[in-house]
């Protein structure tokens, strides 16, 4: 079973009618993990083999936004 988080948070500041500036934050977790039991690689038994594919992100997102229209 896997089981993942994602958060993110964030602000604007509108400094004219249409224009304004926006930064935001957004965090990621997500780990999935493989087990098998008994693997047979050329002959040689492996015993019980887990792999952890876990896998973390952090973005940073800044910009700068227009709105069209009235």
């Amino acid at each position: 079973m896997a089981l993942g988080v994602k958060v993110g948070g964030g602000i604007a500041w509108q400094f004219h009618e249409r224009i304004s500036l926006f930064g935001e934050y957004r965090f990621t977790h997500f780990s999935p993990s493989i087990e098998t039991g008994g693997v047979n690689v050329a002959g040689v038994e492996t015993g019980d083999l887990e792999v952890d594919l876990g896998l973390d992100t952090h973005y940073v997102l800044a910009g700068l936004s227009y709105r069209f229209g009235r």
